[in-house]
């Protein structure tokens, strides 16, 4: 969350959008519950749709999480279904957006981070990078 994503973008992450080579991520679709079935869309504004330079720390947990991956996928197959998500459900299909908002509860708790909601996490960065003198949009 260090790079400000909305939850249906970082659920809509593929791994052919991020470049782990060059350190860049792009986003170009979200996912989202639109009149009761789970979908993918376009970011929810022409802004939206961007290449994000990643920081070290996030290109480091993304180059683990992808290794971690790909040995579950091994460890799955045949029953693994590959949608190319960077971050799919257990069952390996795309992750229910209040899935996510309810294990963020123990990890916030685990941090010691109060309510803070999983979208609050969208302005303490834009509140950080102000505080270094960082304009919001050029990270």
């Amino acid at each position: 969350m260090c790079l400000g994503l909305r939850r249906g973008e970082l659920l809509g992450l593929r791994w052919e959008d991020v470049d782990l080579d060059t350190g860049t991520l792009e986003v170009v679709q979200t996912l989202q519950r639109v009149d009761g079935e789970l979908g993918f869309a376009r970011p929810k504004t022409e802004n939206s749709e961007h290449t994000i330079p990643l920081p070290q720390l996030c290109l480091d947990a993304l180059k683990e999480h992808h290794t971690r991956q790909l040995a579950e996928r091994s460890d799955a197959w045949p029953d693994w279904e590959d949608h190319s998500l960077v971050f799919p459900s257990r069952r390996l299909t795309p992750m229910e957006p209040d899935n996510l908002r309810r294990s963020w509860g123990a990890v916030r708790k685990a941090a010691g981070l109060g309510e803070m909601r999983l979208h609050d996490l969208r302005h303490t960065r834009v509140s950080l990078l102000l505080d270094l003198a960082v304009p919001p949009h050029v990270v």
